[in-house]
């Protein structure tokens, strides 16, 4: 009886072990990395600069989630796949409102074999288990991005101009302590002149107040400035409607402005601009402000 009981035992326990190899063997997942994310522009689409910060990726039409770059993702599947991978930002430089920035294309994927980085046709890549396949991503402007205004800087336009109110304006500097990209534009503020306010020289018409506008812009400063929205309506009344304050950045920033929600306190029928301000903080002796590749965009 015993000889049974023992037979029986071991020939559950193989089964057991089995089933559970059987399962360890179908959990272990496929890798992908995806390394950085590229912005390709054309000459007149201004600097390739950008903080695409997010990956949004389905993989076979089914959303896998959206993951911060660099991001290595787990996927239990091998063979071929149709990956879509979507440039995403953070709106206003928050976390909480990360987005898909709808001015952006569709990602193209390079696939890394050896040192050399290779086109995925149309996105399929093969995935192999308990392996890690590293992509890099490009994308680019959607053909409908309509540029309302691009200011780099590098000549002396009239995007914008200092507001009557204002206690100073933009200078052009190519010190590389205050410029990003060639030319920049900086603002210095003191006891004497502790307030700027800069509005575009001209005031715009949109094509929807309903479809995506944005701000993009590189910046660097030691004090608080605020970002707003021009209205002007029919009968020439100009109002100032405030979109954001934006924290010191001792460093070169990008940011993305969304614009809807201060544009549709205002009609079709309207005109808009944008306008920058600030007042130097009492605690300070001075402060600073630089700004590049300003861009404003609607889609078309």
């Amino acid at each position: 009886m015993k000889k049974v009981n023992i037979r029986f035992f071991f020939l559950l326990s193989v089964v057991f072990l089995s089933c559970q190899t059987d399962n360890f063997r179908a959990d272990i997942p496929s890798y992908i990395k995806i390394q950085n994310f590229d912005l390709v522009t054309t000459f007149d689409q201004g600097s390739n600069s950008n903080k695409i910060t997010d990956a949004w990726v389905t993989m076979d039409g089914n959303f896998l989630g959206a993951f911060e770059i660099p991001c290595e993702i787990p996927i239990l599947e091998d063979g071929f796949h149709e990956f879509r991978v979507y440039p995403g930002i953070k709106a206003n430089g928050i976390s909480a409102t990360r987005m898909i920035y709808p001015f952006y294309n569709l990602a193209q994927l390079y696939l890394k074999v050896d040192t050399n980085f290779l086109i995925a046709e149309e996105n399929l890549i093969k995935l192999t288990l308990d392996s890690t396949l590293s992509l890099t991503a490009k994308t680019s402007y959607l053909e409908n991005t309509e540029f309302i205004f691009i200011e780099n800087f590098e000549n002396l336009g009239n995007i914008f101009k200092k507001d009557l109110e204002s206690d100073t304006g933009f200078i052009l500097t190519n010190d590389t302590l205050f410029s990003f990209e060639g030319t920049s534009s900086l603002i210095n503020l003191d006891n004497k002149k502790s307030y700027f306010k800069i509005v575009t020289s001209e005031l715009y018409e949109l094509n929807s107040i309903n479809s995506a506008i944005m701000l993009e812009m590189n910046y660097k400063c030691d004090d608080v400035f605020k970002v707003g929205i021009i209205i002007e309506n029919s009968n020439n009344v100009i109002n100032f409607q405030e979109i954001m304050s934006i924290n010191p950045k001792k460093t070169w920033n990008k940011i993305y402005i969304y614009m809807n929600d201060q544009v549709q306190l205002g009609n079709i029928n309207n005109k808009f601009g944008i306008y920058i301000e600030s007042r130097k903080s009492l605690d300070k002796e001075s402060s600073f402000y630089s700004y590049d590749n300003v861009k404003w965009l609607q889609l078309n």
